[in-house]
């Protein structure tokens, strides 16, 4: 069995997550790493790469509609021409 060893720290935690995974939602981090403020995390991650916000649709569990971002990696950011 493969031993996977995860960085520490919320910001490499989530890189790592995306990296291998390509997207996470805010119910991912917090199931995964415990992580309450995901947005947050991303806003920090984007000044280095490229992450795009995507709103998903689903079902509550009263069975009313509800929203929920899922962030997708694309990479490291390209310099800006300059």
């Amino acid at each position: 069995m493969e031993v996977i060893e995860i960085p520490k720290g919320q910001k490499a935690r989530v890189l790592w997550y995306i990296q291998n995974y390509k997207s996470i939602t805010p119910h991912e981090a917090l199931k995964e790493f415990g992580i309450m403020r995901l947005a947050a995390v991303i806003f920090e991650l984007r000044k280095e790469y490229d992450i795009e916000t995507v709103m998903e649709k689903a079902k509550n569990r009263f069975g009313e509609d509800v929203q929920y971002a899922r962030y997708l990696y694309y990479g490291v950011k390209e310099a800006a021409n300059g």
